[in-house]
Parts: C-alpha cells; structure tokens; sequence
C-alpha cells in the first residue's frame, strides 16, 4: 500500500467510523458504568491488561513506519469491519495467589509486554458487542505452558452462555489423541487506553491460534522460491463465501467432482502473478486434492483396495475424530466455515485439523424437543464424509472404532466433579462479573446454563450410542399405512424429512389431520430420519373437530400453514 492509497483509506476509515466511534463510546461506557475495574486478580483467575497507545504521536509514527497497514486507537480498532486498523500497545499479565495452570506451568513474562499490534480477529463473532482481539508480538512468548509464538487470541465467547463450551471440546480432542490441539487459559482482560480510560471487558480466553508454527501446526513453512521439496506443509481451511469473500480468489479452488470449496491459508496463493515456486506449490495441493475427491466421488462403491489408496493420501482417523467431534456437539461451523481446518505434512498425508471455534455448540435448542440432540448431519452435509460413510464400509467401521473410544470421554465431561464442573468453578466469579458487564436481554443463571449443557451432552451420547449402527446408512424407507395395509414407500435420504400431505387416505365420517408415528404414537409433520419407520394416518370425526374450524380459518391469515384437515373439513360441512 504506498501512501497516498493509505492516507485515502485513513480519511475513509475516519469519516465512515467516526458516527459509529461516538455510538460504541456511548455504549461501553453504558455497560461499564459502575463497573469495577480490577487492578489485581481479583476472581481466581489470571488477569490481562491490555493497554493501547492513543497518543498521536505513536499512531501517526506507526503509519508511516508501516505502509501497508492502517493504525488507530480503540474506537477505530473495534469499529473496523475487516480488521484494517491495528494498534500499538502492550501487555500485562498477573496471577492470582494458589494459580494452578493446567498446562503444568506458571512461567510467564514478567512486566509489561510489547506488542507489535493489537486488532479485531472473527467473522460472525466480531458483530457482537464484546470483541474478540488478535495480538502479535515482536518475539516469540510463552505462556502458562502454552508453547512460545508470536501471535496469539483473546476470545470473547459472547454466544456461549456457559464461557466453557471451547475449553471442553479441546481438552475432549486432547484426551482422543488429536495432534494439535488448541490450547486456552481464561483470563479476566482489562483494557486501558492512554485517552479513553480504562475498561474491564470481563471473561476472555488467551488462545493459540491455528496457524504453521512452534507449539501450532508443526509443519515447514513452504518459501516462495521452492521448487523441489514441494510435498508440504500446507495448511488449507474450508472456503464460506459469506464470511471469506475478502480472500484474494486466487487462493481458492474448487474441487473438481465434488465442488468442495478450499482455501489455501499457508502459503497464500495472494494473486495469480505467483513466482515458480509458488505456482509449483499451488499446482501440486490442488492436484493432490483432486485426486481424493476423484476417488471419493467417482467410486460407486470403495472396496478396500481404494481405501487403501485413500488412506494413503488423506489420514481417515483424523477425519473420523474430527468428524465425530463436531458431530456429536452440533457444532454450527461443522463443514461450511473457515473454522474448518486441514494440513499436509511434507511426504505425508493430507489430516484433518485442528479443531476451532465451538462457541455455537447444539445451537440453543429445547433439550424438551428431540430434533434438538437427535440426528447425523445436523447442520450442514459434505460431500467427502457423507460420500465416505455410505460407500466405504472400512470407513464405516472406523466411524465405529473411533466412537468406542470418544463415547468415555464425552461421559467423563457431565459426571460430579468431572470437567464441566471443574472448568466451571474456576472461571465461575468471572462469569458472574461478566454477567453483568454484558447482560443479555434476559437474565441468565450460571446454575442452568451447566445444567442445560450437561443435560444436552447426556442426551446426545445416549442418542449417539442407540444410533451409531446407522451412521452408515444413507437411505430408510418411511412406509404409509392405512388399516393395517402399507399405501405407499419412499426411500429418503438420512438428513430431515418432510411428510407428504398428497397421500390422502378415505374414511367415511372423518377426515385425516395428518400422519401418526406407529412406534411412538407422536404427530409427525418434519423430522430427522435415524431409522425405517412406520407412519399412520391421524383420523379425527369430521363432527370433534367442528368447533375448531371457524376458529382456525379466522386465523388463517396469522398461520404459517392452515392444517389440511381442517380446510377439508370445512369444505365437506359446507359443500364448497
């Protein structure tokens, strides 16, 4: 960026943000009035100050020292949409008396902390109110155990209720044996500005980042000028068009059979004017993925010779665990985001991982309905795994091998005392605080919130384990029958299924208000398919039901849907 460019997008980013700065000024300062600001450890937990130089003088000696990016105070760092303006700063981190790391250390950095810059980092993450930040340092650091790196993450958890939704996922990756699992400690974060004053932000995690490097993906970092050791590493991330539409379009591809959509986040293929090296590295990835999704696509069936080939290419373990985990937690960002990470080690195989971002885990549903814990494929398909489990039957088999070894873990999370518990109570007095400095539109209680996730992983693992025999079948038949007489078949695909209100079965005197589950007894009308099943008509007399039809057609226009039944119904009694 030279510097005329970069003086254009400073006045832009002022002018555009500066309505916006006075809002968001307003509204923290709303939400930290009154608010105790901690200058020791007051909560149990390590506190984290974060100061950010306001000063012109540093703001305008970073811009010119860096041409090819802008730098700002807090107002325009929190309001800069695509994480364009940095800034200068430091950090602190003090611990409380009787801290114990789980990561087995207490070595931190002693004293203030230069940084080279602090920013916003997150996509849906970073509309909250409460800000997720990227920090970066001049020189490695290490913390609590965590490996030393440059580049590190305060995470905010504004959607998860509970703060530790992240924490127990990770240490559950960790204990099944996945290779780089994200390390977190939480923090209780302070941020000061040197002209805006000091706020408490409440409970953060100081995280890893996914990304090539010491303590991260442990894989080389491929330089533009190789030509000859070209087999790795790379580091690749699902490509979601709503979120990753700033990525240069250069450094995403589209596979050739399947459509899986990829980004190349390390190296970066950042514009088509590549070097050779670049262009050799870029070739080969994409041909290496190719030719798994050729086979994984193109094969009717994978007998065990393919399996073979395709365990050599891509590690199917790493998938199956991946899998499995997202799966069982419903993870919204499963399969479709750029949370969703894979490398390629050099003369190795293509794994998946690391595990990120499992702020939106079961997505908020009523544990009192079943669709909400039931189901495979809860939010999103993909075509490697779907294809993988109903064509490979050695895949299928993994699936079941892998979840023998998942299902203990998962159990040890909910028990007394067990991780929720444990991960929970630490962080409990800086959930309190941070209640209060982001109240939600409704009062929340920490007791619940546990309780409905405990509740939740209960009835999942229990849902899990009486259905994991079909985790392999991609088709169930969903029979109709009338009077003991099976009217019709389908044969539908093991995602969500619609009933079909075409079938009109007669009976003299009533009228068929839709379709019965013959093993349960409940009305079903949408719902997730785990196995074949039996459905039957819900005949009502044509007299009971009288009563509520003028009623219901009153209403018609403030319903979704006027229930078949009645519209017949009315139309029968009145001859229309």
């Amino acid at each position: 960026m030279n510097k005329s460019k970069k003086a254009i997008l400073i006045s832009i980013i002022f002018f555009l943000v500066f309505p916006l700065t006075v809002f968001a000024s307003q509204v923290e300062e709303n939400i930290n009035e009154d608010i105790h600001i901690p200058t020791e450890p007051e909560n149990g937990i390590p506190l984290l100050i974060l100061t950010v130089y306001e000063d012109e003088d540093v703001i305008g000696k970073a811009n010119e020292e860096d041409e090819e990016h802008v730098y700002g105070d807090i107002d325009l760092i929190n309001n800069s949409i695509d994480h364009q303006v940095r800034g200068k700063g430091n950090i602190e981190i003090i611990l409380p008396e009787n801290f114990e790391s789980e990561y087995g250390s207490l070595d931190i950095p002693e004293g203030p902390q230069e940084l080279d810059y602090v920013r916003g980092r997150g996509n849906s993450s970073w509309v909250r109110k409460k800000k997720p930040y990227k920090i970066k340092f001049e020189e490695p650091k290490s913390f609590l155990g965590m490996e030393e790196n440059k580049e590190w993450g305060l995470l905010a958890n504004y959607t998860d209720k509970t703060l530790i939704s992240n924490a127990i996922v990770m240490h559950t990756a960790k204990e099944l044996g996945m290779e780089y699992t994200i390390k977190m400690v939480p923090v209780d974060l302070v941020m000061k500005g040197t002209k805006s004053g000091d706020s408490y932000l409440g409970s953060y995690y100081l995280t890893e980042l996914v990304d090539i490097g010491n303590g991260r993906v442990e894989i080389p970092e491929l330089k533009k000028k190789e030509t000859e050791d070209i087999t790795g590493g790379y580091l690749l991330s699902l490509y979601f068009e709503e979120q990753d539409y700033d990525k240069p379009k250069s450094t995403v591809f589209t596979t050739k059979y399947s459509g899986l959509e990829l980004i190349n986040e390390n190296p970066e293929f950042e514009s088509e004017d590549l070097s050779e090296g670049r262009k050799l590295q870029r070739d080969y990835i994409r041909n290496y993925i190719d030719e798994i999704d050729d086979i994984i696509i193109n094969n009717e069936k994978i007998d065990k010779k393919t399996h073979d080939r395709l365990n050599e290419l891509m590690d199917l373990k790493s998938l199956a665990d991946f899998y499995l985990i997202q799966e069982f937690f419903i993870n919204i960002d499963a399969f479709k985001t750029s949370s969703n990470y894979l490398y390629k080690k050099p003369n190795d195989k293509l794994y998946w991982g690391p595990l990120w971002d499992f702020d939106f885990i079961f997505y908020e549903g009523e544990l009192d309905i079943p669709d909400t814990y039931h189901g495979f494929n809860c939010h999103w398909d993909n075509p490697w795994i779907d294809n993988l489990r109903f064509k490979d039957e050695e895949f299928a088999s993994l699936l079941h091998e892998r979840w023998k070894e998942l299902e203990p873990l998962i159990e040890s999370l909910t028990k007394e005392g067990g991780i929720i518990d444990k991960y929970n109570q630490r962080g409990l007095k800086s959930w309190e605080d941070n209640n209060k400095i982001w109240p939600r539109d409704y009062e929340i209680n920490n007791e619940e919130e546990i309780e409905k996730l405990r509740k939740f992983i209960e009835l999942r693992r229990q849902w899990f384990n009486n259905n994991i025999n079909n985790i392999d079948k991609e088709f169930f038949t969903i029979s109709y029958e009338v009077d003991g007489k099976i009217v019709e078949k389908e044969r539908v695909k093991s995602y969500s299924y619609v009933v079909d209100f075409s079938i009109e079965p007669q009976k003299e005197g009533y009228i068929c208000d839709g379709w019965i589950n013959k093993h349960t007894g409940e009305k079903v009308e949408f719902f997730k398919i785990e196995n074949d099943i039996t459905l039957i008509p819900d005949f009502k007399k044509i007299d009971e039901i009288d009563s509520k039809i003028s009623l219901i057609l009153e209403n018609a226009n403030n319903l979704p849907v006027v229930p078949d039944g009645y519209k017949k119904a009315f139309t029968l009694r009145n001859n229309i």
